[in-house]
């Protein structure tokens, strides 16, 4: 199969010798009729001076065959005549001729006679003028054969034109050439790399040369390589954070039964509920995971009803209200406006539950909760607003990815599975709404979701 550089050079070079024939073609077949042409009113040129001089001496072209030169003898390759000829030793038929203003024969030419009407019809014709004013009209019958000479010269021309053609044909190849490696070049990079990709190899990063097509092809590879990096980097991270994540409960709850089951410790309440304890938090996890996956995967089902964001808001405050009364922290509800909502009520109470537990977890004592409701631009908006440690601006973009936890030195019963704010997220999304968070260290944390308008 021929590669891309060859079709292309063959195509270019096709449609080059297709363009520079039909030219040259054209060229020589005008520039030959237009020299030919040129020879032919030269020619007549001379016999309509003859005519002009007499008309001016006699006031007539009546009389103007005497003055006219007898025709030259035909030359070598000219044939003599038409019609077969009726002996060797007949004249030479004259082809010039000059009429009157009613086209009727003034001089004895070809088979006319004087007097003769004659159609001019493929005649080569010049007006013979004096003093402004048409007197007649000198014609040729025929083009004359060309001249030794006149023959040279044209074979010259037509020599130099499809030597033209020849070297314009090369230049062609030699550009076709020269713009398919320019053009494949990075198309042979692009497969390199696609193949180094689909290996497992890293991801390469290859140099935009153009804004073209290509330029705009090698970009989008750029950012599927890039993106492609990442999604790998993610799946290895998810991987080991849910090992962890489900290693360290497990481990927990093995080395509890194995003991008691060894008779190495003894089988009280309290381990059991230690073992309880570890099972929930396995099965929370196991839940978080699953929800996640269906609501990033849009296979959640949400039952959406109408609902005003008072009531949503003071039903997340009395779930909350002693976990944060127990943490020693004052939760409020704020109401700028009480916008109605076209939501799933349990979905986003899962939201602001996490929200929620993630500042009462991240505040210290004697702080405030804030859950505030407000339109922005008609839309309703709301906020859990916290006066906690905060985030580090430099991992505020990362605080919704699955597993991230902004502070690392907690576990994961303290600090959570990592995924609340994933699910969040993905929750937020699903109802068409976004959701940002903005932070200061030691000043508190404000996230915020837009939905969209009922």
């Amino acid at each position: 199969m021929k590669s891309l550089r060859v079709k292309l050079i063959l195509g270019f070079a096709a449609s080059s010798l297709l363009a520079i024939f039909s030219a040259a073609f054209l060229t020589q077949s005008l520039t030959f009729a237009a020299f030919r042409g040129y020879l032919d009113e030269a020619s007549l040129g001379g016999f309509v001076k003859i005519c002009i001089q007499h008309y001016q001496q006699t006031g007539t072209l009546q009389g103007v065959e005497a003055k006219l030169p007898s025709p030259p003898p035909p030359l070598p390759n000219e044939p003599r005549q038409s019609k077969p000829a009726q002996s060797d030793s007949r004249p030479p038929l004259k082809r010039n001729g000059v009429l009157d203003l009613q086209n009727r024969a003034v001089t004895k030419f070809m088979d006319y006679k004087v007097g003769d009407l004659v159609d001019t019809t493929g005649f080569i014709q010049m007006p013979v003028v004096v003093d402004n004013q048409q007197v007649g009209t000198a014609v040729r019958a025929e083009a004359r054969e060309l001249s030794p000479s006149e023959q040279a010269f044209v074979l010259t021309i037509s020599r130099t034109l499809w030597g033209a053609v020849a070297l314009g044909l090369l230049l062609a190849v030699m550009l076709a050439v020269w713009l398919s490696g320019r053009l494949t070049k990075p198309l042979l990079r692009l497969t390199h790399a696609s193949s180094q990709v689909g290996l497992g190899k890293p991801a390469l990063t290859l140099p935009i040369t153009s804004s073209d097509e290509i330029g705009q092809l090698t970009q989008a590879f750029n950012q599927m390589s890039a993106d492609l990096e990442t999604a790998d980097r993610q799946r290895r991270q998810l991987t080991a954070d849910i090992a962890h994540d489900l290693g360290t409960p497990l481990t927990v709850v093995s080395g509890y039964v194995q003991a008691m089951k060894d008779g190495r410790l003894p089988v009280t309440k309290e381990r059991f509920e230690t073992v309880y304890t570890e099972l929930g938090l396995l099965q929370n996890l196991i839940e978080d995971l699953r929800l996640l996956s269906l609501a990033e995967s849009k296979q959640l089902t949400l039952v959406q009803e109408k609902i005003y964001a008072k009531q949503l808001l003071e039903g997340v405050q009395q779930a909350f209200i002693e976990r944060a009364k127990q943490a020693g922290l004052n939760l409020v509800v704020h109401l700028e406006s009480n916008p109605m909502l076209l939501v799933d009520p349990e979905r986003l109470r899962r939201v602001l539950g996490n929200l929620v537990s993630n500042a009462i977890r991240h505040t210290s004592h004697g702080g405030e909760l804030r859950l505030i409701a407000k339109l922005e631009q008609g839309q309703p908006v709301l906020q859990v607003m916290d006066t906690g440690q905060g985030i580090a601006a430099e991992k505020l973009p990362y605080i919704f990815d699955r597993f991230y936890r902004a502070d690392e030195h907690r576990n994961h019963e303290k600090g959570g599975s990592g995924l609340g704010l994933a699910i969040v997220k993905a929750l937020v999304e699903l109802h068409g709404g976004a959701v940002s968070a903005q932070s200061a260290l030691n000043q508190g944390t404000t996230f915020q979701i837009v939905l969209r308008a009922v």
